[in-house]
This record gives structure tokens, sequence and C-alpha cells, in this order.
């Protein structure tokens, strides 16, 4: 059984609520983290981890979670959740 070596977690700094993803290094016993939200547009919560790389689920972007840099840029497609049935909705969007 493969276990899962990371957590989403709301922390308070200042009263203000901050979502961060957190990754446990059993390696080096060593824990990373970093706010949960792709830096693109402020939204779309980086809930698919993959070692230390977090994926952003709507524009497909990737992050290191030990240094916060982005590896991959988003692509041009945004998938949103669907709110019918399950369904995913695709929007053409040009990069600012």
């Amino acid at each position: 059984m493969v276990r899962k070596n990371w957590i989403i977690t709301v922390v308070n700094v200042h009263k203000v609520p901050i979502t961060i993803l957190i990754v446990y290094d059993r390696a080096s016993d060593m824990f990373y983290s970093m706010e949960a939200v792709c830096t693109r547009f402020g939204y779309g919560l980086l809930t698919n981890v993959e070692g230390f790389h977090a994926h952003c689920p709507i524009h497909g972007a990737v992050y290191d979670v030990r240094t916060g840099e982005r590896m991959a840029e988003p692509v041009q497609t945004l998938h949103l959740p669907g709110f019918m049935r399950g369904k995913s909705t695709a929007l053409d969007v040009q990069n600012p």
C-alpha cells in the first residue's frame, strides 16, 4: 500500500485564513509547504501531488513544492469542474 505524503490544510496568519499544501519527504525527514493556490489567476487548488510536484487541476501548471517555483506553464484551455452530472467545462482563454 502506498501512503500519501501530502496534506492540504488551512492556517490562520494574523487572522487571515491561508490554504497551504504540506509535503513530507520520508528520505530526508523534511516538510515542505507552499500556498495551495495556482498563481495563474489565484484559484485552482493544487490537489494533484506527485512526489514534490503539485499540479493545478484547472490549468495544468506544475509547481515544485520545495521551492514554490512553477515548473510547467499553464495550458491554454481551462478545465472547470461542471455543476451538472460531474462533467467538466472547457473554456479557451488567451494568455495575458
